[in-house]
């Protein structure tokens, strides 16, 4: 994958491809199909067939504004910012008989989208995610108890525990009481 500086630079070209296509006619030929014009366009991470149908547009607004004696302009933003288009159509989750986006199911049943995700990732049905009632499934697991053991049969430390302390411990000559 490219860094985005990267794809910005040739974006940046199909950008000044475009406004020099506006005042030469001649210019306008880069974007019919060519190895050249697919090239840029796959540096940009374009689509070569809706960049050529986005300049066409462009070229036919510009020429029918100088018709009408308006100036035309590329609105140009600034790095980075979106207008506003997903990148992909979001995910409809059904239930009940109904298919909406996670955003419309938060918004009618109050809880956050976030919140939603989390509980379907640790493996709750999308029903029980979005339902108000939710209750936490209880730790199964007791600290410090080996899990393959019953309870009452042990620590899980193996044959080495003991039941009832028996340490001894080293006398260090240093410190031997008279």
């Amino acid at each position: 994958m490219k860094h985005a500086s990267e794809r910005e630079l040739w974006v940046a070209v199909i950008l000044q491809a475009t406004q020099d296509g506006l005042h030469d006619k001649q210019a306008r030929d880069w974007f019919l199909p060519s190895r050249d014009f697919i090239q840029v366009c796959n540096l940009a991470g374009l689509d070569p067939e809706a960049v050529a149908e986005r300049a066409a547009d462009a070229f036919r607004r510009y020429d029918q504004a100088e018709a009408d004696g308006v100036k035309f302009e590329i609105a140009v933003r600034a790095p980075g910012r979106r207008r506003g288009v997903a990148t992909r159509p979001a995910v409809q989750y059904e239930h009940d008989g109904k298919s909406l986006p996670l955003s419309e199911w938060s918004r009618l049943t109050g809880i956050k989208a976030e919140t939603i995700r989390t509980r379907m990732s640790f493996g709750r049905s999308f029903a029980e995610a979005i339902d108000p009632n939710y209750k936490r499934k209880p730790k199964t697991s007791t600290p410090g108890v080996v899990a393959n053991l019953a309870r009452g049969q042990g620590t899980g430390g193996g044959s080495v525990a003991q039941d009832r302390a028996e340490i001894e411990f080293s006398a260090n000559p240093e410190k031997v009481l008279p």
